[in-house]
């Protein structure tokens, strides 16, 4: 979900090319990666052990590449 409205609000930007829209963006883009780490530390806490296994295997937003 991040990663998707993380990637439309970048095809806005390019879209409405302005200054306010680039900082509208830009503040956007800080928002979703703050709320993706805040939302992680909180499984963490909730699932211990096991989510920091599966934090090991995935990206943050997108799939890693083996």
């Amino acid at each position: 979900i991040y990663a998707f409205s993380i990637a439309l609000m970048l095809a806005t930007m390019v879209i409405v090319p302005t200054v306010p829209m680039l900082a509208f963006g830009v503040v956007h883009v800080g928002l979703m990666i703050v709320k993706a780490h805040n939302e992680e530390r909180h499984l963490l806490a909730r699932h211990g052990e096991a989510y920091a296994r599966y934090l090991a295997g995935t990206g943050r937003f997108f799939p890693r590449l083996r």
